[in-house]
């Protein structure tokens, strides 16, 4: 998989865009946590395993995990396709989903956030760097909680003007256009080569996708 396609140092770029989930702090240890709370919530009150179930099949849904069974493009199809399959309002599935995958989670967005890219992008952005965040999730709340993090712009795949999920062109067409700068001067980040990475390219644009490996581990450090 290729995780890194820029075509000069990273200071060069007029803007960075930023995925959040997985890129600005660990995923597992927020999915972890968040799960342990979720599930033992709902072992006492027995009779509310229907939401537990609803919540963790949105989730699955929202981030294309095969394993939910169903596709969905917007974030507005995995409310109406959970609503229907659950039998939940809408209304009491937003409460839920902003409970569970949006407050229940900032602690741990906090606490294991990546320091070593929030840094770099606080020097950036001092540099004159434009900053903004691109995720498939609402970005307000969980920026807020990350230490030095001030984005000039953010876009969530739920805004009117974008409308559907990575790695879809439009979305991408769309954050460039709000940003006004030439898609070359413009570099995307992210954790997910299937999502962030096929998302730049489908505009063409400069990605640098962050895993665990010791290989891209150590590019991130010398690119930034």
């Amino acid at each position: 998989m290729q995780c890194v396609c820029m075509r000069r140092q990273l200071s060069e770029y007029k803007a960075v865009i930023l995925d959040v989930d997985g890129t600005l702090y660990g995923n597992t240890p927020l999915r972890v946590g968040v799960a342990f709370e979720l599930v033992v919530s709902y072992l006492l009150h027995p009779c509310r395993m229907r939401e537990l179930r609803a919540v963790l099949w949105f989730r699955a849904l929202h981030n294309g995990d095969a394993r939910a069974g169903r596709t969905a493009a917007s974030e507005q199809d995995c409310f109406e396709l959970t609503a229907e399959r659950f039998g939940i309002a809408q209304e009491r599935l937003h409460q839920l989903v902003q409970t569970w995958m949006i407050r229940r989670s900032l602690k741990y967005v906090r606490i294991f956030r990546n320091r070593e890219l929030l840094s770099c992008v606080e020097r950036l952005q001092a540099r004159g760097t434009v900053i903004a965040l691109y995720s498939d999730y609402p970005t307000a709340e969980k920026a807020s909680v990350l230490p030095g993090l001030n984005p000039d712009y953010q876009f969530c795949s739920a805004d009117q003007e974008i409308g559907c999920f990575k790695p879809c062109a439009r979305g991408m067409a769309s954050v460039v256009r709000q940003l006004g700068l030439p898609v070359e001067d413009m570099l995307m980040i992210g954790d997910r080569d299937d999502r962030d990475g096929a998302a730049a390219r489908a505009v063409s644009m400069d990605y640098l996708i962050i895993d665990r490996s010791r290989q891209v581990k150590d590019r991130w450090r010398t690119v930034g």
